[in-house]
């Protein structure tokens, strides 16, 4: 009778042993991974592929890899596609934005170095040009009705600074336009040319339970996008016609700084602020104290909003789900821009912590911003995305712009040298609006 039960324990504990054991069995294979980086790779191939015309990749790579069911079978794989480049041109001059620039100048696109690209541009035949192109921009209905207002104040104002000749006028800006450009040929060619660096580009794939991709989505601020042209660069026709842009754009910038600051002064040799804003330092800053953010949700706040506050600097405070203002500030602090009553690390400052106070210390009430095109934003801008109406809501530092790429880095989301163009920026915005801003006396300069 004793061996008799003792048979009947151990058969019920290999029993359990059993289905323990084929329900653990059932259980991995419900919860085993799914996603094939091969797979993921091929399907981003076109990415790749657009990046190739104009950069030689290296250590492609799938990074920060997290699956969640979709239902129906299928999976959401969300992941980062990584991968270090090099621009293919040996100069700046080569670069197709550069070409429309000199396109637009009439200037020789066939230099061979950016020395002979400044020497043209600044030669009697292109003066004659761009003083055409600023002469009819100031005569437009917005920029001559404001500098007519600025005349009349001046007028009134004795001792504020000398009247100029329209002819002066026109010659000063036309200076500043042609100073602004010869320097960001000059940037793209130290910073960029024969440079490595990292990309980041956030994407979502929808696949069956062969791993097979169904469906490929770019990752924008507040969700994925279907549209995954948005985050290629452009075609090289299409950057050539960007850098003709540029021109025009340059001068509407030069006339911006007059209106905002009242005065043709702002944009002299002399009128500089009392600080140097070093905007690598900036960009710097802002690579080290941030992270591609992925499984770790930020606890109070909708599911896609990704932080990760480890990586952040500790000598300053964070908010959960609501961080980018205040890093945005830390990293303008590092690149050199001075704390004051107004703007100070603290939680309780607004123009520190919240972005539409920020816009409008910087814009409105010291005049450090000026406001510019998405071709213009170069590394330690502020890019600010604006809702539907018109108020900022989420700020980000631009890391790169190598006129065929731009990158930024960001809290909440958390992204590190996220790959972006302005179309992309515009999916994230919605209904509203992004805007750009550079610093006055910056070192490198623009």
């Amino acid at each position: 009778m004793r061996n008799f039960i003792a048979k009947r324990i151990i058969s019920c504990a290999l029993a359990v042993i059993l289905i323990v054991s084929l329900s653990a069995g059932i259980m991995a294979q419900a919860s085993s991974p799914i996603a094939n980086e091969g797979k993921l790779l091929e399907a981003a191939n076109p990415i790749l592929t657009a990046y190739k015309e104009h950069y030689v990749l290296n250590n492609v790579r799938v990074t920060n890899l997290s699956e969640s069911s979709k239902g129906n079978g299928e999976q959401y794989i969300e992941f980062f596609l990584t991968f270090d480049a090099t621009l293919k041109y040996d100069s700046a001059v080569d670069l197709p934005k550069v070409k429309g620039i000199s396109k637009a100048l009439n200037v020789d696109g066939d230099l061979p170095t950016v020395q002979d690209f400044s020497r043209k541009i600044h030669a009697s035949e292109t003066l004659r040009i761009i003083n055409a192109d600023v002469q009819s921009e100031m005569q437009s209905n917005d920029a001559a009705s404001a500098l007519n207002a600025i005349e009349a104040t001046l007028s009134t104002t004795e001792g504020k600074e000398p009247v100029l000749s329209s002819a002066q006028k026109v010659r000063l800006v036309s200076d500043y336009v042609l100073d602004e450009l010869d320097t960001f040929v000059t940037n793209l060619q130290e910073e960029y040319i024969g440079k490595s660096s990292e990309f980041n580009i956030g994407l979502r794939a929808t696949v069956d339970r062969q791993s097979n991709v169904l469906n490929l989505e770019y990752g924008v601020f507040d969700g994925y996008s279907d549209d995954i042209s948005t985050v290629i660069p452009a075609s090289t026709e299409s950057m050539i016609q960007a850098g003709e842009k540029q021109v025009s754009e340059t001068v509407d910038m030069a006339l911006e700084k007059v209106i905002q600051n009242d005065s043709f002064s702002a944009i002299a040799p002399t009128s500089n602020t009392s600080f140097v804003y070093y905007r690598t330092k900036a960009r710097d800053y802002a690579n080290k104290y941030t992270v591609n953010a992925g499984k770790r949700y930020c606890s109070t706040h909708k599911q896609n909003i990704r932080q990760s506050a480890q990586y952040y600097n500790p000598a300053y405070f964070y908010f959960c789900c609501n961080d980018c203002a205040n890093y945005a500030s830390q990293a303008m602090y590092a690149g050199g821009v001075p704390q004051d009553s107004l703007w100070k690390s603290n939680k309780s400052c607004s123009p520190w912590i919240n972005c539409l106070s920020m816009r409008n210390y910087f814009k409105n009430v010291k005049r450090y911003w000026t406001k510019v095109s998405y071709n213009q934003c170069n590394a330690g801008g502020i890019i600010l995305l604006l809702n539907e109406n018109k108020k900022p809501y989420h700020a980000m530092i631009n890391v790169l712009n190598d006129s065929v790429t731009t990158k930024y880095s960001a809290h909440t989301n958390d992204r590190l040298k996220y790959v972006y163009t302005h179309s992309s920026l515009l999916a994230d915005a919605g209904t509203g609006a992004v805007e750009y801003y550079v610093f006055d006396n910056v070192y490198p300069a623009h």
